[in-house]
């Protein structure tokens, strides 16, 4: 472990139902690709931000189920989320989906004394990792779960999209996510100089198929 990592700890934000069905090119047009991507040759960018990779409830065009407790637009208790999802899905068969959780990283190496994390992420249920969920890899985003990594698009004339994606893209994975967390860390101090007038302070977060 490097001095990045030490006093990292783990929380989890929430859980969610994301849609298991879109292909890549379903959702992203070249023009978006080339716009937010840092690596192209990917299987679909998967993401904490519902605007990357959608909910069930909104790839189907649903209504938002009634009665969601959670951060932003996840769920606190995943047995909600199991309910909802059901109760849906006996209304009108839904397309595949994925039960996830998302995880927040907090530690030394991100400015998280400025964001009030315990009082605005509910207690979850349950409030800690299974031993069986299947990791997916590391998003950065801002505290509002907007990701740094696939949604923030590059700026023309002020990024050099070729050496960003010579020196990024490699880290990432199938999915558009880190799976080291140290090389999730460094993108992330990225992020923050990068994005510093608008998203910064940026955080990692862990995404898991909850099984």
């Amino acid at each position: 472990m490097t001095s990045l990592e030490e006093d990292v700890g783990e929380r989890i934000v929430g859980f969610d139902a994301r849609e298991h069905w879109l292909t890549f090119d379903q959702g992203w047009s070249d023009e978006r690709k080339q716009g937010f991507l840092y690596r192209l040759e990917v299987l679909k960018p998967l993401s904490a931000d519902t605007r990357v990779w959608p909910t069930i409830f909104d790839s189907e065009q649903r209504p938002a189920p009634a009665g969601r407790i959670g951060f932003q637009k996840t769920w606190a208790d995943i047995s909600d989320l199991g309910e909802a999802v059901t109760r849906a899905f006996r209304e009108r068969p839904m397309r595949a989906w994925r039960m996830i959780a998302i995880t927040l990283m907090l530690g030394r190496y991100c400015r998280h004394d400025e964001v009030p994390w315990a009082s605005r992420v509910p207690p979850a249920s349950p409030d800690r990792r299974g031993e069986n969920w299947v990791f997916l890899g590391y998003d950065v985003g801002d505290q509002w779960l907007l990701s740094a990594l696939s949604n923030c698009g590059f700026r023309p004339g002020l990024d050099d999209v070729p050496r960003l994606r010579a020196e990024w893209g490699p880290r990432l994975n199938e999915y558009h996510l880190f799976s080291d967390l140290h090389d999730a860390i460094l993108f992330n101090q990225f992020s923050d100089q990068r994005l510093q007038t608008d998203h910064a302070p940026c955080f990692v977060f862990g995404l898991w198929i909850v099984k």
